[in-house]
């Protein structure tokens, strides 16, 4: 039985593999059908989802603020309608298949085996700061993570970006897009974020990071600062027993892989009093390292630890004093963005 539901999970919801290897491909109704018993005309005042018994979900309502009654409907792809007086019409149709698990129903009920899918794929939130929200859709990624496409308005319909996220919904931190991506699947063994900035309206990756956690007693990042036309620059980053961290370029291969490494610079962060034994001071460490490799503020780091509650990047990061040691263009190189000690 838990091979059955492996292979559903990997087939997300749009069929049942028989015992016998034979598979059943799910037959949706019209996603019309599943807004005939929706109102066009009459908004609601927030966002409403609906789940049709044993079929399509949708979540409706006024998304963007434009005085528009839009829907979103889950079936093995995501279409996107638009209602008024004189009914319901498709604008478009993405092949984006939805993953969810219907309310009162198991996730291997919804043939996802090793996934917490959520009742709704569809999350609508701000990821540029214009306060017009993006649409996220769920999907199953692999059988083992919940990943994320992401949709911007565009006219009167969404255009799905190339970008997404693979493990967990993406975020707009300091005027930045995190991703989180670069992960290793099902073990969990390594896993990381991509930073992008808005360029006329696409985002572009301004820096990777990936924290290599095969060995706890070790800390190995890899960190590469995307420079547009000049290329990309990769690091690998360990941490000494006397706590300095040792940076080295390196070619970035795929995954925690590199080759062609070369000793780069040593960076020094000193600390007040307490040292690195105050949680703060550690966590504003790190995130300044990561700031001074890859160019992105270390307020975005982590986008799931640092910035969280009671933590002050730009406070806590102004009591560090940074030396570096290397030559003159890895000084150059690893300038910190955020404010010193003075």
């Amino acid at each position: 039985m838990k091979s059955l539901f492996v292979w559903m999970g990997l087939l997300g919801m749009q069929g049942v593999l028989f015992a016998d290897g034979t598979w059943t491909p799910r037959v949706w109704p019209d996603p019309l059908r599943a807004l005939d018993t929706i109102k066009p005309e009459t908004f609601p005042k927030t966002h409403q989802s609906w789940q049709v018994p044993d079929g399509p979900v949708v979540l409706h309502g006024d998304f963007f603020g434009d005085g528009r009654h839009l829907a979103l409907v889950g079936t093995s792809v995501t279409t996107f309608a638009a209602g008024d007086k004189e009914g319901w019409k498709v604008v478009s149709n993405h092949e984006v298949d939805p993953a969810w698990t219907p309310a009162g129903k198991e996730h291997e009920d919804a043939a996802h085996y090793n996934i917490g899918a959520p009742t709704v794929p569809f999350v609508l939130k701000d990821l540029n700061g214009d306060e017009v929200p993006e649409v996220l859709v769920a999907f199953n990624n692999d059988g083992y993570q919940l990943g994320f496409a992401i949709a911007k308005k565009k006219g009167d319909g969404i255009e799905f970006l190339k970008v997404q996220s693979d493990h967990g919904e993406p975020d707009f931190r300091h005027d930045y897009l995190v991703l989180s991506s670069n992960n290793s699947g099902r073990k969990a063994w390594w896993g990381g974020f991509t930073y992008c900035r808005w360029k006329e309206g696409v985002p572009v990756p301004a820096a990777v990071w990936v924290d290599d956690a095969r060995d706890p007693e070790i800390l190995r990042w890899i960190v590469v600062r995307c420079q547009g036309e000049k290329g990309e620059k990769a690091f690998e980053v360990l941490m000494d027993e006397d706590g300095l961290w040792k940076v080295r370029s390196v070619t970035w291969t795929s995954g925690v892989e590199v080759s062609d490494s070369k000793e780069f610079a040593t960076i020094r962060i000193e600390t007040g009093p307490a040292g690195l034994e105050s949680m703060n001071a550690s966590r504003a460490a790190d995130a300044l390292v990561f700031e001074l490799i890859s160019g992105v503020t270390g307020a975005a780091w982590k986008a799931d630890e640092v910035g969280g509650e009671g933590f002050d990047y730009a406070k806590e990061s102004a009591k560090l004093k940074v030396e570096i040691e290397g030559n003159a263009e890895a000084k150059e190189f690893l300038k910190r963005r955020s404010p010193g000690p003075r």
